[in-house]
């Protein structure tokens, strides 16, 4: 798991490496699906569902709801401040 930030706020976010399904989903508790044979992580917002690969980042907010990011954005767009390999 990262602990990020953006602006003032602490937030938590982790990558999808294709062998930490059962670890996204558990952290997620239930709000995000990972069909590993695929290598898919399917995250379950307000607007409808976001689909993602191997590489991509899972970011939780400050109201609990999870997005998710490509790595390119995800490094521009927040800074890590404690890094815990997973």
């Amino acid at each position: 798991m990262v602990k990020i930030k953006k602006n003032s706020n602490e937030l938590d976010a982790m990558q999808y490496n294709g062998k930490n399904a059962n670890e996204i989903m558990a952290w997620s508790g239930g709000k995000v699906d990972v069909v590993p044979y695929l290598k898919l992580v399917c995250v379950k917002t307000s607007g409808g569902n976001m689909y993602g690969t191997e590489g991509d980042y899972i970011v939780q907010d400050e109201n609990g709801d999870f997005c998710l990011y490509k790595p390119d954005f995800f490094e521009q767009e927040f800074d890590i401040i404690d890094w815990r390999p997973e």
